[in-house]
């Protein structure tokens, strides 16, 4: 609902899973797990309020893009996965974003109508900034930037908005501890509206001289009425260590340009993943999500605040899922006549939604837990598609949720390319020209204008949030960025360098960087009906599990056994051991196969013995493969972890065998010693379309499709590609 102030004050008077090695106890039945899961759902009766800000049209300030899709995006998972009624969800947006509308609502709504052991979620994104707090302008505290314009008392500079330790104060105010905050918002400008191609959402201008006199007097009302235990101190961190609920935001906040529509990238990974969540992961899984999907391409470190963040304790937004299996979306509306269907998909994976062909089929599941027949999409725009049912009999029903079937991809994929705003006009012309010649390039387009892979600039004119206070190289030579602005290891250039000639060197990058944005679009993790699961284990120096992958919508549920190291990224030290263990809880065996990016850029693969035969690559139905294979106690019980720097390995598996893939690897020169190696792919180009063929060949006797040669058709039940990423330093 959206409303202005005096509307509003008129109406409202992570189980982790680890692993053992060897067979794999039987999983619980499937039915006996739904029905409890059921009978926790309906156990509650508790209820569910939220308060979600966007603001992106800042009258005065350059505007924000993705704050309204932000506002969406919650609201819709809140209603159609986590069970809030929509007369609980209040809404403001843009011109309705002032500093005392928000206050007002959070008073109204949230402190005044929430009860003990209610659930409370509070959103904002929009600008965030500092502002000095002491007459001497020593310390700094952070703010949300409400619409309002900030003003000027003389010559001073008056920063409106809400303090940051007024957000506490109110949210400390609530009769409930089951609170939830998520700020998609940074404080800390280094002056740039664009890191890389996305938009930053830290306030371009200098510190504001002081807060506004009336927000002052907000939170010193809201003080006297907490009493004084409640004091707080100017360190962001220990306020929020005050905070008995979970506080959830980034040091650094992009929005990114995706099909149609620009988020927030916390905001959008953070929906996706409630969406796919089965049933209940963790908090500190769901931060391990978020940092896995963020560091990478935007190096945007999330974190997580608050007394109740014991991650074996506490659930995203302290709520059990409305169901037990998730899902992609849900069904909007159903046309009487022709039977189309309206989907919204929130919680399809950003980068393959991009992507994402026609052919595509989607599975209705009934508010029951029934199949309710397949749609194949016809169009898409933003994040709403609209489909029809292959059976003409299918009747979906509006707010059944839907589940992803077959992916459909394009075969002719390229790399959208981004040309810097810092690059000369002649630069940008004779990049663009040397790009159009180099076929693992689709598109070439200025940055911020839309959807790309990687930012093509000088070196120093991209300034990541998280390495601009160590960056002190000049303006050097051309280099590659992530979308996000990560530097892209090894791309480089001399200082002399003609931009084309740049290009000419980067020609086998690319082809790289686009067998990885396949590898990316493979992992399935939330719809793959293959019940697998990959750990990174350290073997030396200390033994233990850093980081564990696992499908989440299989019906073999994965037992939770032991818990995870609770650091947020994955990191291990350099020089240490590791290996890949790769667990099958289903009924048949399963093909593997490990490739990524090493910490020089570099595409690997997991090379065979040369002695083996096609039983080294077979995961068996209820048992665990090790890689590197201990198949001879003479080789290396482990891969060190030789570079630092951050890699990113796909485990890829499948119900047949790979023959075109391993007809390709048997062609490369091995690897010099013995057993299981990486080994560097000159061309993982090859070596991918290789495994796509091998997946879509596994894919068509359980989905028979018009076999046109453009696309590939890949059916959730046929493939399983989960991602290790870890940093080694």
């Amino acid at each position: 609902m959206r409303l202005d102030r005096r509307t509003f004050l008129q109406q409202v008077g992570l189980t982790l899973l680890a692993t053992g090695a060897g067979a794999i106890a039987p999983p619980p039945s499937w039915a006996a797990a739904a029905t409890e899961y059921q009978k926790t759902v309906t156990a509650t009766n508790r209820r569910k309020l939220a308060l979600l800000v966007g603001i992106d049209n800042y009258p005065h300030h350059p505007s924000l893009e993705g704050c309204g899709m932000d506002v969406e995006l919650q609201r819709e998972v809140l209603i159609h996965r986590l069970g809030f009624q929509p007369a609980d969800i209040v809404t403001i947006t843009d011109q309705q974003g002032t500093r005392e509308n928000i206050e007002a609502a959070f008073q109204e709504h949230l402190i005044k109508q929430a009860r003990e052991d209610d659930t409370v979620v509070f959103h904002f994104s929009g600008y965030g900034a500092q502002v000095h707090r002491d007459p001497e302008q020593t310390i700094l505290t952070n703010r949300l930037v409400s619409v309002d314009r900030e003003t000027a008392e003389a010559t001073e500079v008056v920063g409106n908005g809400i303090l940051e330790e007024t957000l506490l104060l109110l949210v400390q105010s609530l009769a409930t501890r089951r609170v939830t905050v998520v700020l998609d918002t940074a404080y800390q400008s280094f002056g740039q509206l664009l890191q890389g191609s996305w938009r930053s959402r830290a306030h371009p201008d200098a510190p504001a001289e002081h807060p506004s006199q009336a927000e002052l007097a907000v939170a010193a009302q809201l003080q006297q009425r907490l009493g004084k235990k409640t004091r707080l101190s100017h360190s962001s961190a220990s306020r929020w260590e005050q905070y008995s609920g979970v506080l959830l935001g980034s040091e650094a906040a992009l929005e990114g340009r995706w099909r149609g529509f620009s988020a927030g990238l916390l905001t959008y990974s953070l929906t996706q993943w409630l969406w796919e969540m089965t049933p209940s992961p963790t908090v500190l899984m769901t931060l391990k999500h978020l940092s896995e999907t963020l560091v990478p391409i935007a190096d945007q470190q999330p974190y997580l605040r608050g007394k109740a963040k014991t991650p074996q304790a506490v659930l995203p937004y302290a709520i059990t899922p409305s169901a037990p299996t998730g899902g992609e979306g849900y069904v909007a509306a159903v046309d009487p006549n022709s039977n189309e269907v309206q989907l919204k998909l929130g919680g399809i994976v950003p980068w393959v939604w991009n992507q994402t062909e026609g052919r595509s089929r989607v599975r209705v599941i009934t508010n029951s837990g029934e199949v309710g027949g397949i749609l194949q999409l016809r169009s898409g725009s933003k994040l709403t598609a609209k489909a029809m049912p292959l059976d003409n009999e299918i009747r979906p029903q509006v707010g059944d949720r839907v589940q992803e079937w077959v992916r459909a991809l394009p075969r002719n994929l390229g790399l959208t390319i981004a040309l810097d705003h810092s690059l000369q006009r002649i630069e940008r012309v004779d990049a663009t020209s040397a790009l159009a010649n180099i076929k693992s390039v689709a598109n070439v387009v200025l940055a911020g204008e839309q959807a790309t892979d990687y930012l093509l600039s000088r070196s120093g004119s991209v300034t990541p949030v998280a390495i601009a206070s160590t960056q002190k190289n000049l303006i050097q030579g051309y280099e590659l960025y992530s979308a996000g602005g990560v530097p892209i290891a090894n791309t480089i250039g001399g200082s002399d360098e003609a931009v084309k000639l740049a290009i000419n060197r980067l020609v086998p990058t690319f082809a790289t960087l686009l067998a990885a944005k396949w590898w990316r679009l493979l992992v399935n993790a939330g719809s793959s009906q293959l019940p697998v699961q990959a750990s990174l284990r350290l073997i030396k120096p200390q033994p233990s599990i850093l980081a564990v992958q696992s499908t989440r919508r299989a019906r073999q549920i994965a037992p939770p056994v032991a818990d995870l190291t609770a650091q947020a990224f994955t990191t291990l030290p350099l020089g240490g051991m590791v290996q890949y263990q790769i667990e099958n809880f289903g009924d048949q065996p399963l093909y593997t196969m490990v490739v990524g990016l090493d910490s020089r850029s570099k595409a690997i693969a997991l090379y065979p013995p040369a002695t083996s035969d096609a039983s080294h690559w077979v995961v068996e139905a209820n048992t665990s493969l090790t890689l590197p294979h201990p198949s001879n106690p003479s080789t290396l019980t482990g891969l060190m972890a030789g570079t630092s720097g951050l890699t990113q390995l796909y485990i890829i598996c499948s119900r047949a065998p790979f023959p075109t893939m391993r007809t390709y690897l048997a062609q490369l020169p091995p690897p010099k010693g013995d057993g299981d190696r990486f080994i560097e792919l000159d061309k993982p180009l090859p070596l991918t379309q290789a495994l796509l063929k091998d997946l879509h060949a596994a894919s068509q006797p359980l989905t028979p499709t018009e076999n046109s040669g453009d696309h590939y058709a890949l059916h959730v039940e046929a493939w399983a590609a989960l991602p290790l990423v870890y940093q080694v330093v």
